[in-house]
């Protein structure tokens, strides 16, 4: 049984093409710079983080994961999650 995980890829690649039209490309560009708060000059961005304003007032900087590193992160995770749920699986079918 090599292509267990076959029908699972089949079924995610509807889905995804049409999430991919549903995203605004600007949400995986990278935002850069340093930003100014209320009374506050936030760090440097770089290529994996960056600040943005909040609190009640706006006067607080907030670190914030770029969007291109969290969709990494969450790919990562589902592949580990199904690859441990398959091998799971196949050993219950083998014993």
């Amino acid at each position: 049984m090599p292509y267990t995980s076959l029908p699972l890829v089949v079924l995610l690649i509807p889905f995804l093409w049409s999430l991919s039209f549903a995203i605004d490309k600007d949400d995986f560009s990278p935002k850069s710079g340093s930003k100014v708060c209320v009374g506050k000059i936030c760090d440097d961005s770089s290529v994996f983080h960056y600040y943005d304003c909040c609190g009640q007032l706006l006067t607080d900087c907030c670190f914030k994961l770029q969007t291109w590193v969290i969709i990494v992160i969450a790919i990562v995770l589902i592949c580990t999650l199904v690859s441990i749920v398959l091998s799971l699986i196949r050993c219950v079918c083998k014993c």
